[in-house]
């Protein structure tokens, strides 16, 4: 395995979504590793702060997904959180799968993978303890820190004024790139199929990056999303199975 990372690619980059999550119980430890043993090298997934302050992967508020009822996520301390399987509601065969604390998921993969990582959680501490823990891990150079809140955003960029930030939002208008421009965003990142190379171009304008959420999940629906997205100036997409695209067809 290579203890250091190259600089970005070039062209269109393919971001394993929550890693690899059509091969596994999606922000689990082999959905990680499923996405960087079959040649992913840039990763997305999602952090909250459990009720006694440990950052963890989970996309969903509540535990009702995975099989554990209603309860917040964020009401939950790390300790109860840590003996519920996370991978049944995927498969039995990741019935040993639990949730993974952000500090473990660095230690293992912060020298292998670029990371997207998404500030989910509604703590207003989740921010700092995001950013401290990926500056603590060496992570924060080779990490944009996204989140469809804005005022996440501005937590983090109170927090540490260097970080790459990244707004996920529906689409980009007018009051998108003003607040883009305000915060001093690396990337805006809209939904794509409301994508337009016109509108990538007026943010373009703004952030270094536009990249892309919300590729279907299904293998032709995903390739003639990306076809489309290369020709517009977008840097890339998060995608659930990025050996569905042949590397060769993407643009560089």
């Amino acid at each position: 395995m290579p203890t250091s990372l190259d600089p970005l690619p070039p062209g269109f980059r393919l971001i394993a979504h929550r890693g690899a999550s059509v091969r596994a119980p999606e922000n689990t430890a082999a959905a990680f590793r499923a996405a960087y043993e079959t040649g992913s090298r840039e990763v997305e997934t999602d952090v909250q702060l459990t009720s006694d302050g440990v950052a963890i992967l989970c996309h969903d508020k509540t535990l009702v997904r995975y099989g554990h009822g209603d309860r917040h996520v964020e009401a939950c301390s790390y300790g109860e959180l840590a003996e519920l399987d996370f991978g049944s509601w995927f498969d039995p065969a990741f019935s040993e799968e639990r949730v993974v604390r952000l500090s473990d998921f660095l230690a293992e993969f912060s020298m292998l993978l670029r990371l997207h990582i998404e500030l989910k959680g509604a703590s207003p501490t989740l921010a700092a303890a995001t950013l401290d823990l990926a500056q603590q891990y060496g992570a924060a150079s080779q990490s944009v820190f996204t989140s469809f809140s804005f005022e996440q955003l501005e937590r983090a960029r109170a927090h540490r004024s260097q970080a790459r930030l990244g707004w996920l939002v529906t689409e980009i208008n007018d009051e998108v790139l003003g607040k883009a421009r305000e915060l001093g965003l690396f990337q805006i990142c809209p939904k794509a199929g409301n994508l337009t190379a016109d509108a990538i171009n007026r943010a373009l304008e703004v952030v270094p990056e536009v990249r892309a959420w919300g590729c279907p999940r299904h293998l032709e629906e995903a390739r003639l999303c990306v076809r489309r997205l290369q020709s517009t100036g977008c840097s890339g997409i998060t995608i659930d199975e990025p050996l569905w695209i042949d590397p060769g067809t993407l643009a560089v």
